[in-house]
């Protein structure tokens, strides 16, 4: 960030944390199976990935079944490079 604020001080930085999407994961989502107390005390839980693109075709979708996405009931899968499903 420091770089990119040094060499190009006249635009805007933005950090966008894709797992900002996922913050609300339900206890069984965002729990490993690890002792309780290991993971309370080093606050280690579960978050998913690549947020933005989970949100982005999650609108794209209500749009093409011109549904509200609180009506929807969706699964979502992100493909990137070297993945497979």
């Amino acid at each position: 960030i420091e770089v990119a604020r040094a060499a190009l001080p006249d635009l805007p930085h933005i950090a966008v944390f894709d797992t900002a999407f996922f913050h609300d994961l339900p206890p069984a989502a965002a729990t490993y199976a690890i002792d309780a107390g290991v993971a309370e005390n080093w606050h280690i839980r579960r978050y998913g990935f690549h947020g933005t693109s989970h949100q982005y075709v999650s609108e794209q979708a209500a749009v093409f079944l011109d549904a509200p996405l609180e009506a929807l009931t969706q699964i979502v899968l992100h493909l990137g490079n070297g993945a497979s499903a």
